[in-house]
């Protein structure tokens, strides 16, 4: 992240985009959360190994995909007839904290860091699981809006304990 500072109106502006972008996707509204994306996203998601102290840390990639392939995935998660892991679908509940944000390398480009908990509930047993982690986003202007053009999930666990992990972290 750069030292160059932004405004607290541009902080705020960021934070909303968030929290807008956390309310769609726990609305399930994916058409809205598509328009919210770059045409070149790109959407990772890891979670660590375990390692010997003195190890290297490494990750083990859950999601790494592209517009297209985020497209896919928002077509067979909306569609009953194309999931059995989201019918019933999943109630999620998103919470974004500790938002840190600076220029990016690009001019018109926003680095952002933050923190992720996500809530869980789904199948006819109700079945809740919690995912935390930490997110690094660039955010970028399409004709005076943020998009969101990056971002890498590192979940806080090694273990994904859930028998699928469906919605979008």
């Amino acid at each position: 992240m750069s030292d160059t500072p932004i405004s607290d109106s541009e902080y705020r502006e960021i934070c909303e985009f968030l929290y807008r972008e956390a309310a769609t996707l726990d609305s399930r509204n994916y058409e809205a959360w598509l328009q919210m994306l770059a045409d070149d996203v790109s959407y990772h998601v890891s979670v660590p190994t375990v390692r010997a102290a003195g190890d290297t840390e490494r990750e083990y990639p859950l999601f790494d995909e592209q517009a297209e392939q985020l497209r896919q995935r928002i077509q067979q998660i909306s569609n009953p007839r194309f999931t059995h892991a989201e019918n019933p679908a999943s109630m999620t509940r998103r919470f974004v904290a500790n938002v840190l944000v600076s220029r990016g390398i690009q001019q018109n480009e926003l680095e952002v860091a933050s923190n992720i908990m996500i809530h869980r509930c789904y199948g006819v047993d109700g079945e809740t699981h919690t995912y935390t982690g930490a997110r690094k986003d660039i955010l970028r202007r399409r004709e005076g809006a943020l998009v969101l053009a990056r971002r890498q999930v590192r979940l806080d666990r090694p273990l994904v304990l859930s028998m699928n992990v469906s919605i979008l972290i």
